[in-house]
């Protein structure tokens, strides 16, 4: 069995790097990225998905549990675009200008469990505890190696949304998701 690691910005053409036993992949065009990771181990008819332990994804934040997390996407950064008008003596121009920054909502999901510090944390919002459920944490990205690939900081993260995804039929996994809004997020490693 071997672990893959892999990051994706958009839908378009996968460029992969092996870095000893992970696998590092990006796709090119778009905003929002994804990382991903799971185990695969290998059977007589090909490549199966297993559900992965704690290893390669990590959420950071006092009291929410962070087991399992097999997906993070939201990751991101963008800039609105502005168009301003620009007039000389001769002609008028719509020039596109860099606008404010954002930061998408940071989305994290693991296989169902019984770990109910997700709803407990969504739970604090539901029942108007925002200040409270506020916490500053970290998204963090483990190789194989257990050794920091990146880390993503946010503040003031709060779960805006807590959802329960149908039962995959291939995998029979049923899928926990939360997503957080914060007040900012920088990468620092």
């Amino acid at each position: 069995m071997h672990w893959s690691i892999g990051m994706f910005l958009g839908l378009a053409v996968v460029a992969s790097v092996a870095l000893s036993s992970v696998i590092v992949s990006e796709r090119a065009s778009g905003r929002d990225a994804q990382v991903y990771a799971y185990p695969i181990a290998q059977s007589g008819g090909g490549d199966v998905v297993v559900p992965p332990a704690n290893h390669g994804i990590t959420l950071e934040a006092e009291g929410v549990d962070s087991a399992d997390i097999v997906s993070v996407s939201g990751l991101g950064e963008f800039n609105e675009v502005v168009r301003q008008r620009i007039r000389n003596q001769v002609v008028s121009q719509i020039v596109p200008s860099p606008g404010p920054s954002n930061t998408d909502r940071i989305v994290l999901s693991r296989p169902l469990s019984d770990s109910m510090s997700w709803d407990a944390w969504y739970h604090q919002v539901e029942v108007g505890n925002v200040s409270l459920a506020r916490k500053n944490g970290s998204v963090i990205l483990y190789d194989s190696s257990n050794l920091l690939v990146a880390r993503w900081n946010f503040v003031r993260g709060w779960p805006c949304r807590h959802n329960i995804q149908p039962i995959d039929p291939e995998t029979l996994i049923v899928i926990e998701t939360i997503e957080i809004c914060h007040e900012g997020m920088e990468r620092s490693q």
